[in-house]
């Protein structure tokens, strides 16, 4: 007679998957497109194989709460007194081997700069995001790109104009560069024409003006004095149209110059930074952008998305 067989079998156990830890650097987490892209980055990680991280080399910034991050590293603002500070290298250095960080994501130059170093001095991998051209003219600025390259897997550019600089300006091979086109969350970003008039009230704009506007850090980057003098022209004599900046930064006192210069200051809005971006869209009739330098623009996608017409530089 046969022996009955066994009702027990062997199952392999299969080892937990160790999560991949990386590490997002920036120079802070103000309130900014590059920002914005970063806290999208680290939410999606929730409840994925990776582990997210972040490092702000000069200060956590307004929007490092919003990051949700396993651990948060920051630097000292000494990174803006001089080309490389050893001191906040040496605790990026120890940061990283303390948690064990697998990827350095990094953004913008000079985060690529200092996860080159630290690269150099732990072997860990770089991935970089490249969010402009980052002024493929200046010769210094270009060689010094092409040297944090030689330590990094991947640069990521957030358009084809910036992969173009990549692999024709810096010299990077193709094969190293990715394009991957920002994006932003179309269920915060709407339009809303019924909300103008009501939205316009409560933000402090005329209910009846033409107003132009834009979002973004008020810095040389955006070289919104040309912003001002454009309108100026657009509108010479024209009470009925306002011009609405929102956001703060360096640039703001120029801003102001040129416009009283030009007899418009009564005209120009400065609403100071602001956390609700998409409550603004709705007070303009149309959003301008006047960048020196730009990847693929957050608030150009911002306001696309809220249904506001824009005119923008080349």
């Amino acid at each position: 007679m046969a022996k009955p067989r066994s009702s027990f079998y062997w199952m392999p156990t299969i080892p937990e998957q160790k999560p991949i830890r990386v590490l997002q650097l920036v120079q802070a987490l103000d309130i900014g497109g590059l920002e914005q892209v970063v806290i999208d980055i680290l939410q999606g990680f929730e409840d994925s194989i990776v582990s997210g991280y972040l490092g702000c080399l000069s200060h956590p910034g307004k929007q490092a709460n919003n990051a949700k991050a396993s651990k948060t590293w920051t630097g000292s603002d000494k990174i803006h007194s001089k080309f490389l500070s050893f001191e906040v290298l040496r605790s990026l250095i120890r940061f990283l081997k303390a948690n064990k960080i697998d990827i350095i994501h990094s953004h913008n130059p000079v985060p690529h700069r200092y996860a080159y170093f630290a690269s150099l001095f732990t072997g860990i991998p770089i991935v970089h995001t490249k969010h402009g051209r980052n002024y493929p003219k200046n010769k210094k600025a270009v060689f010094l790109n092409r040297l944090y390259t030689s330590r990094t897997k991947r640069i990521v550019a957030v358009s084809k104009d910036a992969a173009q600089v990549s692999t024709k300006v810096e010299k990077i091979h193709p094969k190293k560069v990715t394009t991957a086109v920002n994006g932003i969350n179309t269920a915060r970003f709407q339009p809303r024409p019924d909300k103008a008039i009501e939205t316009r009230k409560n933000k402090g704009v005329s209910e009846h003006s033409f107003v132009v506007g834009s979002v973004g850090r008020l810095a040389k980057e955006k070289d919104y004095p040309l912003l001002v003098e454009s309108f100026a022209k657009a509108f010479p004599d024209q009470e009925g149209a306002q011009l609405l900046l929102v956001g703060d930064g360096s640039d703001k006192n120029r801003i102001l110059e040129k416009a009283k210069e030009l007899g418009i200051e009564n005209r120009v809005l400065l609403p100071g930074m602001q956390t609700e971006t998409e409550k603004w869209y709705p007070c303009m009739d149309v959003f301008c952008l006047t960048s020196i330098t730009e990847g693929t623009s957050i608030t150009l996608l911002e306001s696309a998305a809220s249904g506001v017409p824009a005119v923008v530089a080349d």
